[in-house]
């Protein structure tokens, strides 16, 4: 039934409502907003009862009636008042940004939350940044993880924007050492010296190397000089204070032994059998390591060394006629390099006979062992990721080797191909878990692989298969033990098999050396979801 038109309007209605109502229809307002042509009515007892601002402004002057705002759109004030009066309020794609920052303005902190929440369920270009500064500053784990994964697929675009400059060091330097940063090494410099002087004029400090230098201490540790021009490091930071007399020394060094046209420092490693050598490796503290058979310096962390190598130049691992008895393979550990004895020279004689190779029953094997347009009965196809293969890759304490994956269609992952032994035969113990945007979706522990020493790769079945979901990251995580095994180089960061793209990105939490160049997991068997 309808009520009367002299009923009260307060009648059936919640304290919500009633502030609601009084604010829709301007009851008894007492103060206006002026938001740039636009007048909006609202009462001093609610601005006062929810803002510190607000409540500095209105007591200030007793007599104000009206309240300036020059810098946000009558909209996001109204969506303000909104949340004021009714602890609620109707976001639209474009608003939440901007209603953060009024929120920001008026030390509206309920509504600083909300927004932020709501910012981090839907990122976007232009509040990843904030929301990156905001979840350091609240140490939201989850929410880091997700704005930075987000952040690396428009790494190179953000990198030119203002809002870099608000990130706190701590954040920073996590972009900074991550190798999901595709980016040149001279582009990160860059950045961090133009974030280090912005940092300097909020702190009302002078702008000089040596302020520069407190501040980027702990961000230079994870830029690789070494991989920059002679020309530009010499140019533009040997000159300037920044770095430690010592560090521009190592630096040179490592520029001038660099092969022309090479990217990554390449060291030999040829050397008589038994007999070791050195190796001036790259590390982010731009300290030289001893692969002499000692224990590394303490300071070396498993990041340093799943780089040094396992992710410099192809030279590091020089093993590549399987019956040379001189070679020299390096294992990687957490305590640092370590050399392997070479093996006992096994050439066969005239009247031996090369022996049989065996055929998976699955899928052929071998360096490359198959086309990448294979396709088998079932429908499924195989997407290999590696163009050549080395020996040598070493499983020391319980170091994981991960690849992230992003498939362009949702489908099913049927099985995962691993490098096995190149020595002799040899059995894997082997614990794998796939993950989704960061969560352990299927695990597979303790597999048993048996490996001749001839077989280069075998298939470790998913039963059953997993659904992969097309653009969410996958993550293939693994910790082997075993002897050292084959492993792939010059990979690929994209790779289309029958319309079918795997993109494959470094996973920071694989250490063992394994990334989108060089390591295992050289092949994925893959059934594409029929639209």
């Amino acid at each position: 039934m309808a009520m009367s038109a002299n009923t009260d309007w307060r009648t059936g209605r919640t304290v919500t409502q009633c502030n609601k109502y009084m604010l829709e229809h301007e009851v008894e307002c007492d103060v206006t907003l002026a938001v740039g042509k636009e007048k909006i009515k609202a009462h001093k007892y609610m601005l006062i009862s929810r803002s510190a601002v607000f409540h500095s402004k209105l007591t200030s002057q007793r007599t104000l009636l009206e309240v300036n705002i020059p810098d946000f759109e009558p909209d996001t004030i109204r969506k303000m008042l909104m949340f004021i009066y009714t602890d609620d309020v109707d976001f639209d794609n474009r608003s939440t940004l901007k209603l953060f920052q009024a929120a920001s303005k008026y030390k509206i902190e309920d509504l600083k939350k909300t927004c932020f929440y709501k910012m981090q369920a839907e990122l976007s270009r232009e509040n990843v940044c904030l929301v990156l500064k905001l979840a350091y500053d609240m140490g939201s784990n989850d929410v880091k993880s997700s704005a930075l994964h987000y952040f690396y697929r428009y790494a190179s675009d953000l990198l030119e924007t203002e809002e870099i400059l608000e990130l706190p060091q701590s954040c920073l330097i996590d972009i900074m050492k991550s190798d999901k940063l595709r980016v040149p090494e001279e582009k990160k410099y860059e950045v961090a010296v133009v974030w280090a002087e912005s940092k300097c004029r909020q702190q009302q400090k002078e702008v000089n190397d040596a302020n520069l230098k407190a501040l980027l201490a702990p961000v230079v540790n994870f830029i690789k000089f070494e991989e920059m021009s002679m020309e530009y490091f010499s140019n533009n930071i040997s000159k300037r204070g920044i770095l430690e007399q010592n560090q521009i020394i190592i630096v040179f060094q490592k520029l001038v032994s660099k092969p022309s046209g090479s990217v990554r420092t390449s060291h030999s490693l040829s050397a008589p059998a038994g007999r070791t050598g050195n190796v001036d490796q790259s590390a982010p503290q731009l300290m030289e390591r001893s692969v002499s058979g000692q224990e590394a310096d303490s300071t070396t962390t498993t990041e340093n060394l799943s780089r040094s190598v396992l992710s410099s130049s192809e030279s590091i691992q020089m093993e590549t006629d399987l019956e040379s008895s001189s070679e020299l393979v390096l294992a990687t550990g957490r305590h640092g390099t370590t050399p392997i004895p070479p093996r006992a020279n096994n050439h066969r004689t005239n009247n031996q006979t090369e022996p049989t190779q065996r055929r998976s029953t699955e899928l052929p094997t071998g360096a490359q062992p198959v086309p990448n347009d294979f396709r088998d009965e079932m429908g499924r196809i195989t997407i290999w990721r590696f163009g050549g293969i080395l020996s040598g890759k070493a499983y020391l304490r319980d170091n994981p080797d991960s690849i992230s994956i992003i498939p362009s269609h949702s489908g099913k992952l049927h099985g995962v191909w691993l490098y096995g032994s190149h020595q002799r035969q040899a059995t894997y113990k082997v614990d794998m878990k796939i993950k989704e945007d960061g969560t352990v979706r299927k695990a597979i522990p303790n597999k048993e692989i048996v490996s001749d020493g001839r077989e280069k790769i075998h298939l470790l079945k998913i039963e059953p298969p997993m659904k992969f979901e097309a653009d969410n990251v996958y993550t293939i995580e693994m910790v082997m033990k075993g002897p050292t095994s084959y492993y792939g180089r010059t990979g690929k960061d994209m790779v289309t098999v029958d319309g079918v793209t795997f993109t494959f990105i470094p996973d920071e939490n694989g250490i063992n050396g394994t990334n989108t160049e060089i390591g295992q997991f050289p092949g994925f068997v893959f059934e594409k979801t029929e639209l």
